[in-house]
């Protein structure tokens, strides 16, 4: 049984220090980002999660109301349980869900994200990314 607690906290701490270079996201920043998108209006059907420590990226959803509120450095996943918000390398925001091929309202959520303030948005061909770290020139 995992327990989310100080330990992992401090555990991803360590891979971000190895891995990165620079944080560009807090978790208070995560949080507001995810629950900003937590729009009925927003088609936005899926996600894909980098998380440190990973070396595979892993296709979701953004969570959704009530997983915000657990204590504050987490956050409640549909697809994989708890997660520290720390341990996001990046979220990509695809202009096509699978299967199915459905287009996503990503336009929308960059106006959305771009509105709360600074955060680290990359568009790339596979759709809008929000950065949670640099990585350091020496980390695969």
């Amino acid at each position: 049984m995992t327990t989310h607690g100080r330990d992992e906290l401090l555990r991803d701490d360590k891979i971000v220090l190895r891995q990165s270079r620079a944080a560009l996201m807090s978790d208070t920043k995560w949080r507001k980002l995810i629950g900003a998108l937590d729009r009925p209006d927003l088609r936005l059907t899926q996600c894909v999660w980098k998380i440190i420590g990973r070396d595979d990226e892993v296709t979701g959803h953004l969570p959704k109301g009530a997983s915000l509120y657990l204590s504050r450095p987490w956050i409640d996943t549909l697809d994989f349980g708890p997660m520290s918000l720390r341990s996001i390398e990046w979220l990509l925001l695809p202009s096509f869900s699978e299967p199915g091929h459905r287009r996503q309202d990503i336009e929308a959520a960059e106006q959305i994200i771009s509105a709360l303030g600074h955060y680290p948005l990359e568009t790339e061909p596979r759709g809008v990314r929000v950065l949670g770290y640099l990585r350091s020139h020496s980390a695969r």
